[in-house]
């Protein structure tokens, strides 16, 4: 089976973080232009690849998400959708990249899975009950893990996750920063990306 701690960052301490204005043009619905890719660690420790979906919607200050991924590359064979709720601080001006702006993402709402194949399912599974999810999971069934935690992929219960962020919009294109080559997370605020992603386009 895969390894699937990629599915979301390791968890992070809050930090006190002070509110900018908004970006302007932020709010609304996002989504790929394409299959995209990102890299990931495997259980040998290997860097590989996998595939995934975006579609991401902010509006007054929260975004909430769905990220897809998938089995093999063009996006095939879906695996599961994680889906989460948050708040977005808007820090400042991001020193490495003129017109993108610091963010750190808070994801305190909700995180949810939602099998798209049984073998996910089987995966999410394997531990014990009310370790991940008080019901078995189901393909297609989603489940909120955020409240009572899962610790298979490092999620402790009723702990928010933090990333930090790099946010940019223009036209009608809206981009996050580029995550680490070697498969790590933004868990940090030296962490924070100095790259652009391929962009989301607006629906």
């Amino acid at each position: 089976m895969r390894n699937f701690h990629w599915l979301i960052a390791a968890l992070a301490p809050l930090s006190p973080a002070v509110a900018e204005t908004p970006i302007p043009g932020m709010d609304g619905s996002w989504s790929s232009l394409a299959c995209e890719v990102r890299p990931q660690v495997g259980q040998d420790g290997a860097v590989t690849e996998w595939w995934l979906t975006r579609d991401i919607t902010f509006k007054d200050g929260r975004i909430e998400a769905e990220f897809t991924t998938y089995a093999a590359a063009g996006c095939q064979g879906p695996l599961n959708t994680l889906a989460f709720g948050g708040q977005v601080d808007v820090i400042g001006d991001s020193a490495v990249l003129p017109g993108a702006k610091e963010a750190d993402l808070t994801i305190d709402g909700y995180v949810r899975f939602i099998p798209r194949a049984q073998g996910f399912a089987d995966f999410l599974n394997t531990t014990g009950p009310d370790d991940c999810g008080a019901e078995p999971w189901a393909v297609g069934a989603a489940q909120d893990v955020l409240s009572g935690g899962c610790s298979l992929v490092g999620i402790e219960a009723g702990v928010p996750t933090v990333e930090y962020e790099i946010l940019a919009v223009e036209g009608d294109h809206l981009y996050f920063g580029a995550r680490p080559v070697d498969g790590t997370f933004l868990t940090r605020p030296e962490d924070r990306p100095t790259a652009l992603l391929v962009p989301l386009r607006r629906n």
